[in-house]
């Protein structure tokens, strides 16, 4: 793998890393995986995935986040704040666009 340009990258013990973080996801999905009925096909295992994914998303409250929200309340909650802010910094330029052309 050296020879093509390849350098491992190693984490650091009992720190989360990105790498750790993706460890921790696919372990907790694997462990989720494991208590579901066997799947004959892949649509039905991908059936799976999408409902860990629901309810991962959706109704699980997740321990790191204000008020233990799940991640989409706390996704659509930045979105409406990105939102508003934006139309915040638009009005600003606009007034200052207009006192700047009423001064000259």
């Amino acid at each position: 793998m050296a020879s093509l340009g390849v350098q491992a990258i190693t984490g650091l013990l009992g720190r989360l890393t990105t790498q750790g973080k993706n460890e921790h996801f696919h372990q907790v999905l694997f462990k989720w995986l494991g208590k579901q009925p066997n799947v004959q096909r892949l649509d039905q295992l991908q059936e799976f995935v999408d409902r860990f994914d629901l309810i991962r998303n959706l109704q699980r409250p997740h321990q790191a986040l204000l008020g233990r929200t799940t991640p989409q309340q706390s996704w659509d909650a930045t979105a409406q704040i990105v939102a508003a802010y934006a139309e915040q910094v638009d009005d600003a330029i606009s007034n200052s666009d207009a006192v700047t052309r009423t001064e000259h």
